[in-house]
């Protein structure tokens, strides 16, 4: 799968990042999409948003099976993820880290 890496990425918000990679990318990102060093995050920072987004329904995560591959679990952002990514955009100041 081929990833688009935004240009616009944050250092420091996390949250924004991960929603922001996954609004630009309609197909999903694997978990080793987000430990990339473009994305700006730490690992655990990426456990503990991806949990927190999941939780919060602003992601998805769903099991794609290839025969030739095997199973794939890729991440996908819901409508209410598009919703609080353009919050976080409108507003002045990021938010909070960490939440």
């Amino acid at each position: 799968m081929k990833i688009i890496y935004p240009k616009d990425l944050e250092p420091r918000n996390p949250e924004f990042n991960l929603l922001l990679l996954l609004s630009v990318n309609e197909n999903g990102c694997e978990y080793s999409d987000f430990l990339n060093e473009k994305m700006k995050i730490s690992e655990s920072s990426v456990n503990r948003y991806l949990r927190k987004l999941r939780n919060e329904l602003f992601i998805q995560k769903e099991n794609i099976n290839f025969e030739s591959e095997g199973e794939l679990n890729v991440y996908k952002i819901t409508k209410y993820g598009l919703k609080r990514l353009d919050k976080i955009k409108s507003l002045e100041y990021p938010p909070e880290y960490p939440p």
